[in-house]
């Protein structure tokens, strides 16, 4: 669905259309500053979010905290219980997790079920961390996604 020899997509194309095409056109080569975080740097720090959120700077609905890791309610939930789990010291992503990471987040990952079973989702849950622009990661500060939906006591 293309307007006749512009390349682009026609206005009434769906949305996954026009997003496809705009993440084609803003592809980077993995030698690219930025490939995988979008061209976050650590200067972009300061403008992090999710920092901002670890240092109280913004508010959060949160129900987990401790000296590492901060845990709190998304804002736009993709299920009945969607909490992001952020470690407060910054990395992108995964993909930029170094050595020195290694324990924090494996006491993310033995934390993920705790704070899981304290929000009624002792039954099951899904676990989701979305590394670079191509894994629909928005905002680039390294996140576990914890989502589902609280079953009632039998």
């Amino acid at each position: 669905m293309r307007a006749q020899g512009t390349g682009r997509p026609k206005c009434g194309a769906p949305s996954f259309v026009l997003q496809s095409a705009l993440l084609r056109r803003r592809a980077r080569r993995p030698s690219e500053k930025g490939f995988l975080s979008g061209g976050n740097t650590e200067n972009d720090m300061a403008d992090c979010i999710f920092c901002k959120i670890a240092d109280g700077t913004i508010p959060a609905d949160v129900v987990y905290e401790d000296s590492e890791m901060l845990c709190f309610k998304d804002i736009r939930p993709a299920a009945p219980v969607h909490l992001l789990l952020i470690p407060k010291t910054h990395f992108d992503s995964l993909a930029h997790a170094a050595p020195e990471h290694e324990a924090l987040l494996g006491r993310m990952m033995l934390k993920v079920p705790q704070i899981a079973a304290e929000h009624g989702l002792a039954n099951g849950f899904k676990t989701q961390i979305n590394t670079g622009k191509g894994g629909g990661q928005e905002v680039f500060h390294l996140h576990v996604h914890i989502l589902g939906t609280p079953q009632k006591a039998v």
